[in-house]
């Protein structure tokens, strides 16, 4: 009965904590003005004022966890009010790449993959393409990654993170990887986890010093290398580049966005700055 009252947007890894910190606040307001209220009119104890309050804060409570917020139109508020420096603060900053944890990253990623081979001038136009030999190993790299599936402990020793105990979740079309409860690495879909494992693997075999990227440089190397891709990673067909106006629970943010054309899948996202 009650899922029928569950809104999934707004809820789980969809969850817009500032929405629901104001919505707890509204609560915990609500229950001690009614508690007050009825002490002021003497239609009760206080201890059985106390017990409706507490009452109103609990059913509150469940209201807020199955849907994501108390007061109608809270999320759309959200995304029109609070500014960037807001929900930063809540982990809700307009998304861009995928990333992974691991510090600051001081990687130039155009000269890492320039130097290793893995891009180069295009022949055709002013522009950076992906080299023809690093697109044939990277699509077979591809293939067998995708093939095998992609285990939690062994993304994160490609990351340089602590392996043990990592796994990978399912958030709606995004992987999120995590050690124990805590959030390391996140991906847009399975396509972009799948190219980034593959492109870890290759990157390793040609870079002697690979060891000394931090999980912050691997990660915006990856990122950077998945801009190039042509053919969707886990399915037929192939990549298209356009610009999309992308709704989370907290913001509104125009991007430009690289997806799979025959499976939706999104490989990149860049949020399109003002």
């Amino acid at each position: 009965m009650l899922e029928l009252f569950r809104k999934p947007e707004y809820t789980e890894a969809n969850r817009c904590l500032p929405c629901t910190v104001l919505n707890m606040a509204i609560a915990v307001a609500l229950g001690g003005g009614l508690s007050g209220a009825v002490v002021a009119t003497g239609a009760a104890t206080a201890t059985q004022a106390v017990a409706a309050g507490v009452a109103v804060v609990c059913v509150s409570a469940v209201v807020v966890y199955l849907r994501g917020y108390l007061v109608p139109g809270t999320p759309a508020l959200t995304k029109r009010y609070l500014p960037v420096s807001v929900l930063r603060l809540f982990g809700k900053e307009p998304a861009g790449p995928a990333r992974s944890d691991g510090g600051e990253s001081t990687v130039d990623p155009e000269a890492v993959l320039t130097g290793v081979g893995a891009i180069e001038p295009c022949a055709d136009r002013e522009d950076l393409c992906l080299a023809d030999d690093f697109r044939r190993a990277w699509n077979d790299r591809i293939e067998t990654v995708r093939e095998a599936g992609v285990d939690g402990e062994a993304m994160a020793r490609r990351l340089d993170i602590p392996a043990e105990d990592c796994t990978i979740e399912r958030a709606g079309d995004a992987r999120i990887l995590r050690h124990d409860s805590s959030f390391v690495g996140q991906w847009p879909s399975d396509a972009a986890l799948v190219a980034d494992a593959a492109a870890a693997d290759l990157l390793e075999a040609r870079l002697d010093d690979w060891e000394a990227f931090s999980p912050a440089s691997r990660g915006q190397l990856l990122s950077g290398l998945r801009l190039f891709v042509t053919d969707c990673p886990t399915g037929e067909g192939g990549v298209e580049i356009g610009e999309e106006t992308v709704e989370s629970c907290c913001s509104t943010t125009e991007v430009v966005a690289a997806t799979c054309e025959g499976t939706g899948e999104r490989l990149f996202e860049q949020p399109i700055r003002g």
